[in-house]
């Protein structure tokens, strides 16, 4: 009796802890929805915040993580599973839609397979998963470089040749992804991680941190802002792209990974396997990050579909979250 009264009070404290995260996440959606319906700021505004989240606040995150990673005491077996998780997903969304359109549709691939693989680390993962997982949660960490370094370099250059195929210039292509602000600043970070030995110095180390501090809020605005009006725009092709985008990243995405992670994680004892596979799966079904719906509108490709599904992962995370916490 003791021990169900405790449970019930543990999952009491998650519930309300994870409360204030949905409220932050669903709140500045909702504020910037608003903002937009009753044409507070102009198209032009907003668009300005895209600009910047992509160019300098993203940017600086992924620097800052990239620079301060630690390798020790790190269970390499995850790392892994997640990233073949990751691949699988992205390989099998980019494979679909260029198999469906006989490979006109290559920009679309790009986001697609951006969308279904790519969680929102930062502003919504880390807060959940470090009230379920605390001994797992800086795992993130980790997953993201992988993605920026290896899976995400192949949809930018979809997503180049998709704007310049009319000038059909590779070089123009390979220009544009390596001077990408991800692409650079994660590689100017694994640089300075070996050079400054996983910490930044002090003299800048608060610039980006404030800097990076202003991505979640923004980002988020700026999504909601970008959805007046978008649903009743979505025609029958963009209902079959939504479909494939919740089902691949809702569905398919979260239980790949967890297969993957529970052969992976075999040979470990259950109580520390099954924990472990757990938090793969909840990872995997985190909402997307607010960068994909920005890209979305920047290269023109269905951004009225794209922006569509953020509202609905992110419930479905949530009740995902509150399962597999009783599950436990």
């Amino acid at each position: 009796m003791n021990s169900s009264e405790s449970l019930g009070s543990s999952d009491h404290t998650v519930f309300m802890a994870l409360v204030p995260v949905l409220v932050q996440c669903f709140g500045l959606i909702i504020l910037g929805f608003v903002a937009g319906q009753f044409k507070l700021l102009t198209g032009a505004q907003v668009k300005g915040l895209g600009v910047y989240v992509t160019t300098f606040a993203l940017p600086a995150i992924f620097f800052t993580v990239m620079v301060t990673i630690d390798f020790s005491d790190v269970d390499w077996n995850v790392v892994l599973a997640v990233s073949l998780g990751k691949l699988a997903i992205f390989l099998f969304s980019m494979g679909i839609v260029l198999v469906i359109s006989r490979g006109r549709s290559i920009g679309l691939a790009g986001i697609l397979a951006i969308f279904t693989s790519q969680s929102n680390d930062v502003a919504l993962a880390y807060p959940v998963l470090r009230l379920l997982y605390p001994d797992l949660a800086s795992y993130i960490y980790l997953f993201a470089p992988a993605q920026l370094v290896i899976l995400n370099p192949f949809a930018y250059f979809a997503l180049e040749w998709h704007r310049t195929q009319e000038k059909a210039a590779v070089h123009s292509v390979f220009r544009h992804v390596i001077s990408n602000p991800l692409f650079f600043m994660t590689a100017i970070g694994v640089f300075f991680n070996f050079l400054l030995k996983h910490k930044l110095p002090s003299i800048v180390e608060g610039f980006f941190k404030d800097l990076g501090a202003s991505f979640s809020a923004t980002a988020l605005f700026y999504l909601g802002f970008s959805m007046v009006g978008k649903l009743s725009a979505i025609d029958r092709r963009g209902v079959y792209t939504l479909v494939f985008i919740l089902i691949g990243k809702v569905l398919i995405s979260p239980f790949i990974t967890r297969e993957i992670a529970v052969l992976l994680l075999a040979h470990q004892p259950l109580n520390s396997s099954v924990p472990k596979s757990s938090f793969a799966f909840l990872y995997a079904a985190a909402p997307t990050a607010p960068p994909v719906f920005l890209f979305s509108a920047k290269f023109g490709i269905i951004p009225e579909v794209v922006r569509v599904p953020s509202a609905s992962a992110l419930s479905v995370h949530a009740c995902t979250a509150a399962d597999t916490r009783s599950a436990s």
